[in-house]
């Protein structure tokens, strides 16, 4: 079996000599062969950074960038320098924050990166849902299994979700406070008009110990099962009173369909119709099934970088100056009425959409040089959107927690590879 690159060194890191320049056919057999030595512009993960790094080629000029790469001299074997990777250091900063959703930037990393934190949050994130339902009646016109599914997309309050155990690794037979929550649900439409059962209808049935002297983290997890409870958005509109230009009962048919529009419908009993069921909650991530995803919206955008030449814009008169800026959806630019110029208002709004290309060509004017968009390849905006079941910084923190994880296990898989 051939050495990985990363493992030709104790520790996970590679050696590389004081050269690294091939020929087309030699740079394909050297990496084919599983050595640790690549082209010019290629590195492991893909292209090389601008400047010249263990990965990319050394022209004889030995002044890295500090920031990016330290060039440590352990041991001199057979007259050559070890050199290590230190990458920038990522940071991350919060710009919004809500019950439902977060805006976080991160900066210092590359795309790789935040794609990573992307498909954690969506499929490795792990959350309370229904994945066991014993129904006893149902006289609906909905089938068992449509109830079912619809019933296991509820999203379940999940704070304390880590302290829950995978079925799978719990040591007990059927179901204990350390890997389920119970559920039951019994209605019964005894009216003449339909009956709306909704996530609110359901019950939390963890019962007390039947012993007193149980011992402490037992009671805690209890208090903890007790907590998971269905989601639901409180309503925001506020019944104010006095003023508005309504009158009391205007007012609560208002608040009453607002509080609706807040429910999760599960069915409609019409008269006489009954459903009867209990549900167990359990823990899981999305890989599994995507109602253990505790996010609904996941996505990120890269920071657009937007510049002007003047002296093409000083060529264009006062209205072609001002239709130029209008042309733009996102209102990226702005005409300064003093100086009589057209100058970048906020170039993070920009959307990529190129109206701003096709308004340069309707004024005749080459786009290329007039404008230039680009992006910054290590500045991120990410914007989440959960379902509620988490706290929006609690996902961002448990997809750094996993991604943790993951390069711990890796790092120590590396280690036990043989070194060359």
């Amino acid at each position: 079996m051939s050495d990985s690159p990363m493992s030709s060194t104790p520790g996970g890191y590679s050696s590389y000599g004081q050269s690294t320049r091939h020929s087309d056919d030699d740079e394909a057999t050297s990496y084919m062969g599983g050595s640790s030595s690549y082209g010019a512009n290629t590195t492991p993960y893909g292209y090389a950074t601008p400047h010249a790094t263990p990965y990319g080629r050394n022209d004889g000029n030995n002044d890295l960038d500090e920031d990016d790469v330290d060039m440590l001299q352990d041991q001199n074997i057979n007259n050559d320098n070890k050199k290590f990777i230190k990458f920038k250091q990522p940071e991350i900063q919060i710009k919004s924050l809500d019950n439902q959703s977060i805006d976080v930037q991160l900066t210092n990393c590359d795309l790789s990166f935040a794609n990573s934190l992307r498909r954690i949050m969506i499929a490795e994130v792990p959350t309370l849902a229904f994945d066991f339902v014993d129904i006893e009646e149902n006289s609906s016109v909905l089938d068992d299994e449509f109830i079912a599914h619809r019933l296991g997309l509820i999203p379940l309050i999940s704070g304390d979700v880590n302290h829950f155990k995978y079925s799978r690794d719990c040591e007990c037979e059927d179901g204990c406070i350390f890997c389920m929550v119970e559920f039951q649900l019994e209605i019964i439409n005894n009216g003449t008009e339909k009956l709306v059962v909704t996530q609110r209808d359901l019950q939390n049935i963890t019962t007390e110990p039947m012993d007193d002297n149980q011992p402490h983290e037992y009671m805690k997890q209890l208090m903890r099962c007790k907590g998971v409870e269905p989601c639901f958005e409180e309503s925001s509109l506020s019944t104010a009173s006095g003023g508005g230009g309504y009158d009391d009962d205007e007012n609560m048919d208002e608040s009453k369909q607002n509080v609706s529009d807040q429910n999760i419908i599960l069915v409609k009993l019409g008269p006489n119709q009954r459903l009867k069921f209990r549900a167990r909650a359990t823990k899981g991530i999305g890989k599994e099934h995507a109602k253990f995803s505790p996010v609904s919206v996941v996505g990120f955008v890269q920071k657009p970088i937007v510049k002007l030449n003047q002296d093409v814009i000083s060529g264009l008169s006062e209205d072609q100056k001002k239709d130029f800026i209008t042309c733009c959806p996102s209102k990226v630019y702005k005409y300064e009425e003093k100086t009589k110029e057209v100058e970048i208002e906020d170039a993070n709004k920009c959307t990529y959409c190129n109206e701003c290309f096709r308004k340069a060509e309707d004024l005749n004017q080459d786009p290329m040089e007039m404008i230039t968009i680009s992006i910054q390849p290590d500045h991120f905006t990410m914007h989440i959107e959960t379902t509620g079941s988490l706290k929006p910084e609690q996902v961002v923190k448990s997809s750094f927690d996993v991604l943790r994880r993951k390069l711990k296990i890796l790092k120590d898989h590396l280690k036990q590879l043989k070194p060359n």
